[in-house]
C-alpha cells in the first residue's frame, strides 16, 4: 500500500461498516498538511479513510483491519452496481469482438448512468451508443418456469 492509493472494498464487513463497493483512500497522515485535522502526529504508517457514514466526516481504519480490497482507479459498471458517486466518467467502448458487443446493452447504459449523483461524463461513439441502446438483454433465469412449477404444486 502507498500514500494516495484508492481502495475498493471487495467483501462486506458488518462489524466495521464497510461493504463491497465502498471506495476509500489510503493516506500516510504524516504526509498531510500540518493544519489538516486528519493529521496525527502519533500515527505511524498508512490509514484508510472512507466516507461511508451518514455524517460528512471520513472514517479511519488501520490497513490491516480492512476486509478484502484492491486498488481502484476505475471500475466496471458491474462492480459499480449498488454504488453511487458524485461524478462518473462512463466509457461505453466500441465492440472489439462478439462477446464485447453482447455486453453493451440498454441495461448496461441504465446502470452506468444511474451511478452518477451530480455529474455524468459520457465517452462513446454514436455507433456504440445506438448499438447498446437497441440491445435489450433477454435473461434466462428460469424464474418463469419455477413460478409455474410452484403454482401447479399449490
Amino acid at each position: 500500500h502507498y500514500h494516495g492509493q484508492p481502495i475498493l472494498i471487495l467483501k462486506n464487513d458488518y462489524q466495521l461498516g464497510l461493504y463491497n463497493g465502498d471506495v476509500g483512500l489510503c493516506l500516510d497522515t504524516q504526509q498531510l498538511n500540518p493544519a489538516d485535522p486528519d493529521r496525527d502526529e502519533d500515527a505511524r504508517g498508512l490509514i484508510a479513510f472512507f466516507n461511508t457514514g451518514s455524517d460528512a466526516q471520513p472514517r479511519r481504519f488501520a490497513m490491516n483491519a480492512l476486509p478484502e480490497h484492491e486498488t481502484c482507479f476505475a471500475m466496471t459498471v458491474h462492480k459499480a452496481q449498488g454504488s453511487e458517486f458524485d461524478q462518473v466518467l462512463f466509457v461505453l467502448a466500441d465492440a472489439l469482438d462478439d462477446a464485447t458487443q453482447r455486453t453493451g446493452s440498454r441495461e448496461l447504459i441504465y446502470t452506468g448512468i444511474t451511478r452518477a449523483k451530480r455529474q455524468l461524463t459520457l465517452v462513446t461513439t454514436p455507433e456504440s451508443w445506438h448499438r447498446a441502446a437497441n440491445n435489450v438483454l433477454n435473461r434466462r433465469s428460469g424464474l418463469a418456469l419455477q413460478l409455474q412449477l410452484l403454482e401447479t404444486a399449490l
